[in-house]
């Protein structure tokens, strides 16, 4: 009983140095194990922002058991969708039951091709790539596992338009997520405040802006969105980070709106009151637009505006910038609250980015 009343009464951080499960198939009767299985799923309902409980979950069972290691992996994302020792046992899960066609290898599919959180696929992207390397070495080269990664690397842009391919193939984590890096003092228990603050902020249905054009109303509610709100809209009240104003071309309304889904944030662009299909222009995990904003909380911090020619030119004559082109129409600002901003501005069919606050 002394392993079961561990998980149940120690604090997440005392799983810290907790070595994996070691035992064989028949040491251990199933009412044993599943109580044991039962005890770290209580473990994780205890410590419901700290990603490393669910982690020491699936590294004690991850030997024996892929289905609770799977359960487990995914339990530490929703406390943290970044933490990076989760995000690489996932995403290598994943990949390697795929590329090795194993009785899983159906059910990580399904997982990858319904998660729209792009380091998940990067990471599942780079396993790809790695056993990619290591067939060629082989002089056996498996084409099949270069489409499985592009595949992933698709639906990251989905979220991250602007991921590159090179970059996703390269960056590793750097640790493992567990312990505090030397000199950054806000590890742990500062990603736990923004952990929470990201369980915690608001998101508002589609509903909530009936100056919506149907269509855009209705595309928005496919799409799964709701609208999440930033921690301070300076000068504003009400619900926002949903605008209006002539951001494609001259004289044409146009629409933007964050939207979040399962955990991500987009920043979507409608060109006119008809369009069925908007356009990305940045994007990622909500929890990385969290911020400490008093003591023991934190907030989200991404705010759009609309920002007229006047605007930018203002923001190009306080803080320089790259050359600004015509100035027709408007831009779109986006803010990180209490930090700069950026102009994005649609200007021969691409997308500037131009100077804004600083």
């Amino acid at each position: 009983m002394h392993v079961l009343w561990l998980i149940e009464n120690a604090p997440g951080s005392e799983f810290l140095d907790w070595p994996p499960a070691r035992f064989q198939p028949t040491e251990i009767d199933p009412d044993r194990y599943n109580a044991l299985l039962g005890a770290w799923r209580r473990a994780i309902a205890r410590h419901p922002f700290d990603p490393r409980t669910g982690l020491f979950a699936a590294r004690w069972v991850g030997a024996h058991d892929p289905r609770p290691y799977v359960e487990f992996l995914q339990a530490s994302l929703e406390a943290q969708p970044d933490f990076g020792p989760s995000i690489d046992a996932l995403g290598a899960w994943c990949a390697d039951n795929i590329a090795r066609g194993t009785v899983l290898a159906a059910e990580a599919r399904r997982l990858l091709e319904h998660s729209l959180n792009p380091e998940l696929q990067i990471r599942a992207a780079r396993r790809f790539h790695e056993r990619i390397l290591d067939t060629q070495l082989q002089g056996k080269a498996d084409l099949r596992l270069a489409e499985a990664a592009r595949e992933c690397l698709r639906r990251a842009r989905i979220v991250a338009p602007y991921l590159d391919e090179d970059l996703a193939y390269s960056v590793r984590s750097s640790d493992d997520g567990l312990r505090p890096s030397p000199g950054d003092p806000l590890l742990p228990e500062f990603r736990l405040v923004l952990n929470a603050g990201w369980k915690q902020m608001q998101r508002l249905p589609v509903e909530s802006f009936p100056e919506l054009p149907p269509t855009v109303a209705v595309t928005l509610g496919k799409m799964g969105c709701t609208i999440p709100q930033s921690f301070a809209a300076p000068g504003r009240s009400g619900p926002h980070n949903v605008i209006r104003g002539t951001f494609c071309q001259p004289g044409q309304e146009s629409w933007a709106a964050l939207c979040s889904v399962q955990g991500t944030v987009r920043l979507l662009v409608f060109e006119d009151a008809a369009d069925e299909s908007p356009e990305t222009l940045q994007g990622g995990l909500e929890i990385q637009r969290m911020q400490g904003i008093a003591e023991g909380r934190a907030g989200f911090d991404w705010l759009i505006t609309a920002a007229g020619a006047n605007q930018i030119r203002r923001y190009h004559q306080a803080y320089g910038g790259p050359p600004l082109p015509e100035l027709d129409h408007d831009g779109i600002e986006s803010h990180i609250l209490g930090k700069a901003s950026v102009i994005l501005y649609r200007y021969r069919g691409k997308w500037l980015r131009l100077q804004g606050a600083d």
